[in-house]
């Protein structure tokens, strides 16, 4: 029977957002008998299991106060660090990155893509949780009807980035000769412009419908 094992730690606390997302994440992912008691400035953790599973534990919660500090605080260009697993987790769904990156420029925020494990923005957590939830369902909604699978990303982001329906999109595509349909395959469509132009032709026809 392993032998039981206790380590006590203390973690520096900033603020009480920083204190209470930290604990949520802690209580979340730390399967130890766990004892922690907060005061201002810190949060004492204590930590009971095998030797093994404490040192494995410690490690984690090392990396979810990185993750914390990440998702709280801005660096000098203002951009938030979020790991790419827990945006998915927290909107429990998952899209391509580039997607991702692609609908926060169209929403106006700024995006550094340089770290394939990271999404760095100036955008808030739940913004990006939110966008990522509204996307994958948008692409869940029209992946029957539209195929290929490029044109009915691009269908969607552009429905979200504009709080449009993706199937009014696609008419208004199709009516102005943007995207044309395939006559074999009824649910086939195909860019006639490039994106970038399909982008600014869409953005454009939504502010004129709303002025």
């Amino acid at each position: 029977m392993a032998r039981t094992y206790k380590k006590e730690m203390i973690i520096r606390i900033n603020s009480s957002d920083e204190r209470d997302t930290f604990i949520d994440l802690l209580r979340e992912r730390i399967k130890l008998d766990l004892h922690l008691s907060a005061k201002p400035g810190h949060i004492r953790l204590k930590l009971t299991g095998p030797r093994e599973n404490v040192k494995l534990a410690i490690g984690e919660i090392k990396h979810i106060h990185k993750l914390t500090r990440d998702l709280l605080y801005p660096d000098k260009r203002g951009f938030y660090r979020y790991n790419i697993s827990f945006l998915f987790r927290e909107a429990g769904a998952s899209i391509r990155i580039e997607l991702l990156q692609k609908l926060l420029k169209y929403k106006g925020y700024k995006v550094d893509s340089s770290d394939s494990d990271l999404i760095k923005s100036d955008a808030p957590l739940q913004v990006i949780v939110d966008l990522i939830h509204s996307l994958n369902s948008v692409i869940k909604e029209t992946g029957i009807s539209i195929k290929p699978k490029v044109v009915c990303e691009e269908i969607a982001v552009l429905a979200v980035s504009n709080d449009l329906d993706p199937f009014t999109i696609l008419e208004c595509a199709l009516k102005s000769g943007m995207i044309r349909k395939d006559e074999k395959e009824g649910n086939r469509y195909s860019f006639a412009v490039n994106i970038d132009t399909f982008k600014k032709s869409i953005s454009r026809i939504h502010e004129k419908d709303n002025q």
